[in-house]
């Protein structure tokens, strides 16, 4: 009888006989048994809350989901039997096995199962390896061989020949971009071989921690070896035999990597330049001229070569079976992988798919560049200053870091090896693919080699990326460990055994390991890389420190007063997580501890505590400045723009400071609107400019301007206010009286007897109601402090300070010291200025920036800058629509073709063997990539030159030219300083003797100079007249002196030789601004800011240096805005170690007595003595001792000078 209703037709299809194949019915028979669809559910659910790896029963309760019907009671096959019985006429099951390439050998005889024959089965059936696929041609290597296929005969249902999917081609290239390059995976016995030869854990040692005994530990994944590529040169001239085939191939694929130019027009330019070859007769029509871009990819070797894998959309696992049918499952939540195949293509996809290449296979193609290797060994040569930290070597990490064999990994006796410490970076970034798909974020994880210098170290091409996590969400932290198994067995393998390259330099092979020294991410991918809990968890919303959520905001958690966590504590709690059995019981666990699973506890010698770093970029730049600008001056209206009638306030005098800047164009640049939405969202690079350079030039002089112009306008606000409330209470109290002498007023009399001619004051019937008059609005009180305070500006320069010593190349223990306290008295300062509630999170993860620091050395070494230009650089690449992985896919192949061509075009112009129109071509299509300015390019375009510091560009860089007469005045006055030596003459001095010597007149000119990768350029050789690039700071007789570079020239004189100087004029210092110099001068030399005349220069009588001084002692560049009559000038060097003293420690010394010897003076005539002349001497006095404090002797001359003439006005004047 047919249901009737709905509830019918639920019950029968509940009571639907189906195949359940979960970890508890696979425990009585090994291909399933037949229940109802309500109880195969209810044994899925329990498997996917199953701890991947643990057995079954043993951690999963038995869930009674009720009695069966008495046709489908499950019944286990006897073991003897050689066909399985039959199967129950209402059975659904599809005749073929849904894992007809999964199942283990001993299912051709199935049959009760011991508990140690479950576990066996469980653990292989979850992990065990996958075959290698057959012999697969990848360009010049092929992979092993496939082992045989497990037999089928037997099995419990009868499995038709269902065809394997062939992944090593599941998508075609030209089809946009979907490629398969499997590597072979270990059979079974080579995986057991591989547990076996690991070292035994060893208790109490707290580094290592065994998988639970009661799970066999699962077959670790080992790619294959990776045979090298062919040479590039050998690659290029066997493309073709014709030079302008092999050019008009390497056009068409930069203009393809590049440009994105797209397959159909790259395959149309092809076509047409072949036609013009066979039309001129280069070529004849049997010439084998690709006329497809793939096909000239493969011939240039252009294929980065990397796996992907299917993935369970529910669970993201890894499906590693290259022998995968349509019909193939996830093992641990039974989602199908695989869509069906479209009408008309016989390629199905996987719903999702990933990339992903271990770094044993990057660092193949990696140490194949010419010249890696040698750098990758270069840190054991580098020297070092003892307290001075300049790399990721002087860190505590590299040289504590233990290997295999518990000795030091990076130690002096390991030089036959090559050793490779490694950082690991994850980011989400948005991609937008249409203006009508829905939001797509994909996340790319990708090392970076610390053993290189930052000069090659930020360049986006080392970068080696792994892998990428598909969109269009980001995975969980749980699914995010199924990105993390095979890396991290990658990982181990590199550390236990190493790998054998052949290298350039060892053609018959070097062992090669790695470890990874630090996770770099922002705090969510922070968190759930290494297992920690967010910001919000009540007990550790720390990761490095033991304070809790209610004492973030502390004054003990904004000055690192808590002590840290342990490593090896939080280690354990991630393990006893991952051993627990149920979900409550991992929330309860995670609730109190904070931790979770993470795959990367795994490493033997990773420390997450230690190793797992807070950003200093997201947290710095884009958390505590961008609060401070954005939240607490902008959104507070202490930084307000033009009123709608026009007039001008705060932020239009911080645009006319912003548009007088002159800062060298490798910095980055501020928008002209800041502050407003005019001026955009800021990036990283924008917020250290305006916390390091501008903003502590710029905001001390609005403060100085605008900070009255609103306390007046606050108590106009005031008398407005009192004004208002007085009105406000005169009404009330007014209609107060009026209701009190309505009540006590006598009742009116009656009228009803009364006859209208008594009747006085009548009014007429038709006259209007009397209006009330509209009671004034209660008053709301304006701030008695204003947006404004006083003492923001000194707060936002403790900021500065900090940011200027911790952000530098370089940096000494006894600086981080300093910035230290920097940092928590700003930290401090905010939370007294704005509140408690202003503060955030960030704040406090702030102050253990400095022990991170002391981990790995300057910040340049472990911030996010390089990951988040390559998140720019995947964005930047054509992209279809489609999802499940593709876009993904197609980022990560667009990268590795970008680097290759790159490598490629470098190779062409430099071979000998190409013609020169080849090697012009070539070296055309490198230039035309065009500088760019930031973080990035600062460090790695302009770092080239800092092994040599100071040089000159050579080539077109210099031109031969006659001196002007005032250069020639300047060299004989220089020439003319040494008395031993005999005099120059110009050509116009008048009286010059017989037989003087003459200054020779020709000279070669440079068009720029560099100095510790930072280009100078002089003036009369800059666009336009302009200083931009040739403001300098000079250190001349152990002063310090600022100017511009006229002309860098080399000019030689007999009996001198060649010398190389620089013609300078010296800007002249101006007493204007005092106060703000006095405070500027308090965080000397971390702010090393300077007030001078503008446009007025300073001349020889004026005990400044000669006008041509060497170019070694130019010392770093400027960064100079005009305000006023006034220019102020900031050094833009980036190494603190300077000796800021300008004059010798004696001088120095004795001023500082003279100066406590004044004040002891001062307080005593002031306190017993009324006499006028030493009452107004106490504040000059004082003002010695803030010169003391801020170490500026120069100063500390001219009030003496002035002193001694008695002339207190001037030194008072402000």
């Amino acid at each position: 009888m047919p249901p009737r209703n709905a509830a019918e037709r639920r019950a029968a299809s509940h009571a639907k006989p189906v195949l359940c194949t979960c970890t508890q019915c696979i425990a009585v028979n090994p291909a399933g048994l037949m229940v109802t669809s309500r109880v195969r559910d209810t044994h899925r659910d329990a498997d996917r809350m199953r701890p991947r790896g643990t057995a079954g029963p043993s951690k999963i309760p038995r869930v009674d989901a009720g009695p069966l019907p008495a046709s489908i009671v499950p019944q286990p096959l006897p073991s003897s039997s050689t066909a399985p019985p039959p199967l129950p006429s209402s059975s659904l099951l599809p005749s073929e096995s849904p894992f007809p390439s999964l199942l283990p050998p001993f299912c051709a005889t199935p049959g009760p199962l011991s508990p140690d024959k479950y576990m066996e089965l469980d653990e292989q059936r979850d992990h065990s390896p996958s075959p290698p696929p057959a012999d697969v041609e990848m360009g010049d290597y092929s992979l092993p061989p496939q082992t045989p296929d497990v037999p089928t005969t037997g099995l419990p249902f009868p499995t038709p020949e269902i065809a394997p999917i062939d992944l090593s081609r599941l998508y075609d290239d030209s089809d946009d971009e979907f490629i398969m390059n499997p590597f072979a995976h270990p059979p079974q016995e080579q995986a057991q071989e591989q547990e076996q030869e690991q070292p035994a854990s060893r208790p109490g040692d707290g580094s290592e921690y065994p998988p639970p005994t009661s799970t066999p530990a699962r077959p670790k994944y080992v790619p294959a070896p990776l045979p090298p590529r062919t040479k590039t040169e050998d690659l290029y001239m066997a493309s073709s035999s014709y030079w302008f085939v092999r050019l008009a191939m390497l056009i068409t694929a930069f203009l393809h990597t590049q440009y994105q130019l797209p397959f159909r027009a790259c395959a149309l330019l092809l076509f047409v330049l072949r036609c013009v070859f066979l039309g001129a007769g280069l070529i004849s029509d049997s010439e084998d001229m690709p006329i497809k871009l793939d096909t000239a990819l493969n011939r240039l070797g252009l294929e980065p070569r990397f796996t992907i894998y299917p993935l369970c959309r529910r669970c993201h696992r890894f499906v590693q079976n290259p022998k995968a049918t349509l019909k193939e499952q996830c093992l641990s939540c039974e989602e199908v992988i695989f869509s069906p195949p479209p009408p008309g293509s016989k390629k199905p996809k996987p719903k999702l798919a990933a990339p992903f290449s271990p770094l044993s296979h990057l660092l193949v193609d990696f140490l194949q560049r010419e010249g890696m290797e040698q750098e990758l060994d270069r840190w054991r040569t580098k020297g070092s200053t003892p307290g001075k930290l300049d790399s990721v070597m002087c860190g505590d990490v590299w040289k504590t870091i233990k290997g295999a064999d518990r000795q030091p990994f990076f130690g002096p006796d390991y030089d036959n090896e090559l050793r490779i410490g490694v950082t690991l970076s994850l980011d989400w970034f948005s991609v937008h693919r249409s203006s009508f798909a829905e939001s797509h974020s994909s996340g790319a994880y990708s090392f970076c080699v610390a053993n290189l210098f930052p000069e090659l170290r930020y360049r986006p091409k080392n970068l080696l990326l792994s892998g990428m996590t598909p969109g269009p969400k980001e995975p969980t932290a749980e699914q995010l460990q199924e990105y993390l198994i095979l890396l991290v067995d990658d990982l181990i393998m590199l550390l236990e055994q190493g790998v054998m390259i052949c290298t350039p330099l060892h053609p018959e092979g070097r062992l090669v390991r790695a470890v990874l020294i630090g996770i770099i991410c922002d705090h969510p991918a922070m968190c759930k890389m290494s297992g920690f809990a967010d910001k919000g968890h009540l007990s550790v919303p720390c990761t490095y420190c033991k304070v809790t959520k209610d004492d973030l905001k502390s004054d003990a958690g904004l000055s690192n007063g808590f002590p840290a966590r342990d490593g090896d504590e939080h280690k354990r709690r991630v393990f006893e997580y991952r051993d627990l059995k149920t979900a409550a019981e991992r929330k309860a666990h995670f609730a109190k501890h904070g931790a979770h699973w993470a795959e990367v506890c795994r490493l033997p010698y990773f420390d997450p505590v230690r190793m797992t770093i807070i950003d200093p970029m997201h947290n710095l730049l884009l958390g505590i400045v961008k609060d401070h600008w954005y939240k607490e001056w902008i959104c507070r209206s202490a930084l307000r723009g033009d009123t709608k009638t026009g007039v001008k306030r705060e932020l239009d005098h911080t645009h006319q400071i912003l548009s007088s800047m002159e800062i060298p164009p490798w910095n980055s640049r501020l928008p002209s609107k800041l502050g407003e939405p005019a001026g955009g969202s800021l990036g990283a690079d924008e917020w250290k400019l305006l916390a390091t350079i501008f903003g502590p030039i710029a905001v001390p002089l609005v403060w100085d301007k605008w900070y009255a112009v609103q306390q007046a306008t606050i108590g106009k606000q005031q008398e407005t206010y009192q004004k208002k409330l007085k009105k406000y209470n005169d009404y009330h109290e007014k209609l107060a009286k009026e209701k009190a002498a309505a009540n006590h007023a006598p009742a009116p009399p009656s009228t009803s007897s009364t006859s209208a001619s008594h009747q006085t004051d009548p009014t007429p019937a038709s006259a209007p109601p009397k209006k009330t008059k509209k009671p004034p609005p209660l008053p709301t009180k304006p701030s008695e402090t204003g947006p404004m305070q006083e003492d923001e500006p000194g707060v936002f320069l403790l900021l500065s300070a900090a940011l200027n010593i911790l952000l530098a190349t370089s940096i000494t223990e006894a600086q981080i010291d300093v910035a230290q306290g920097y940092l928590f008295d700003y930290l401090k300062g905010f939370k007294r200025l704005y509140g408690e509630g202003a503060l955030h999170p960030n704040h406090h993860w702030a102050t253990h920036i400095g022990a991170q620091i002391r981990n790995y050395g300057p910040v340049y070494g472990f911030w996010c800058f390089l990951t988040e230009r390559l998140n720019k650089i995947l964005k930047s690449y054509n992209l279809n629509n489609q999802n499940g992985g593709e876009l993904e896919i197609t980022m990560m192949r667009a990268l590795g073709r970008d680097s290759q061509i790159l490598d490629l075009l470098r190779m062409v112009s430099s071979q000998p063997t190409e013609g020169e129109f080849t090697r012009s071509a070539a070296h055309r299509l490198l230039d035309v990539t065009g500088p760019t300015r930031g973080t990035i390019e600062t460090v790695a375009d302009l770092l080239d030159h800092d092994d040599i510091s100071n040089s000159l560009i050579p080539g077109a860089g210099c031109v031969r030219g006659m001196l002007t007469p005032v250069v020639r005045a300047v060299l004989v006055h220089r020439y003319n300083q040494d008395p031993q030596l005999p005099r120059v003459f110009n050509h116009m001095d008048r009286d010059i003797p017989q037989g003087g010597v003459f200054i020779v007149g020709g000279c070669l000119f440079y068009k720029s100079y560099i100095i510790h990768g930072r280009t100078i350029v002089p003036v009369n050789r800059a666009l336009r007249k302009s200083a931009v690039s040739a403001l300098v700071r000079v250190r001349w007789n152990q002063q310090l002196w600022y100017g511009e570079v006229l002309e860098i020239l080399t000019h030689e004189q007999p009996n001198r030789g060649a010398q190389t100087m620089a013609h300078m004029r010296w800007m002249k210092r101006s007493k204007s601004l005092a106060h703000r110099t006095l405070e500027w001068n308090k965080f000397r030399p971390y702010l090393d800011i300077n007030v001078f005349h503008a446009n007025t220069y300073a001349e020889l009588e004026d005990d400044c240096p000669p006008d041509a001084i060497p170019l070694t002692q130019i010392e770093s560049p400027l960064a100079r805005v005009t305000e006023g009559n006034n220019w102020i000038t900031f050094s833009l060097s980036s190494d603190l170690m300077h000796n800021y003293i300008n004059d010798n420690w004696l001088e120095a010394c004795l001023s500082i007595a003279v100066a406590a010897l004044l004040l002891f003076i001062a307080v005593v005539v002031e306190t017993w003595c009324a006499f006028f002349q030493f009452a107004v001497l106490v504040p000059v006095i004082r003002r010695l001792v803030v010169l003391v404090e801020s170490f500026d002797i120069a100063a500390l001359k001219e009030t003496f000078d002035v002193i001694r003439k008695f002339d207190l006005a001037n030194v008072l004047e402000p």
